[in-house]
């Protein structure tokens, strides 16, 4: 639903094997990512990976990020997005991660991607920065935004 169309010869879905709000009936494949996989897994050698409002859930975000590098073909493309500023939401215990953009580009980076862009979400009304001067909290000077809530990236397999 959040794209309009495109032109591919193949297209799969994978999801946890009881996805706790999923809508998408035809999953091809059963997967939570923060497992380690054995070589025989069929999702190899794919070209792109959309791993999209996923990253809040995963409690092993290195291995989930080695796991969606392995199944890249060389050069391939992962479009990811990381939560920043996001209150707790169901299933509660499943709830685990946020990340910075500077977290999200490390994590990537150092298990074999190269961050080609970023962009950020931000908060409406831009309210953000209001919100951090009453708390007294003290943001770098020297960063562009503090109204950022989220990130989406576009990295390329090395």
């Amino acid at each position: 639903g959040r794209t309009k169309s495109w032109d591919v010869q193949k297209y799969l879905i994978a999801d946890l094997s009881k996805p706790h709000e999923s809508k998408v009936k035809n999953i091809d494949y059963f997967i939570d990512l923060n497992g380690e996989y054995q070589a025989d897994i069929t999702l190899y050698g794919v070209d792109i990976i959309f791993c999209l409002e996923v990253m809040e859930y995963i409690y092993n975000p290195v291995q989930a990020i080695k796991n969606m590098w392995s199944w890249l073909e060389h050069k391939g493309i992962l479009y990811i997005t990381f939560p920043f500023i996001y209150p707790i939401h169901n299933p509660k215990t499943e709830d685990c991660l946020r990340y910075t953009e500077y977290g999200a580009r490390k994590l990537l980076e150092r298990n074999g991607f190269e961050v080609l862009e970023i962009i950020p979400r931000e908060a409406y009304g831009n309210n953000l920065s209001s919100f951090f001067a009453a708390e007294r909290m003290r943001p770098a000077k020297d960063h562009q935004s503090h109204d950022d809530v989220a990130y989406i990236i576009k990295a390329r397999k090395k």
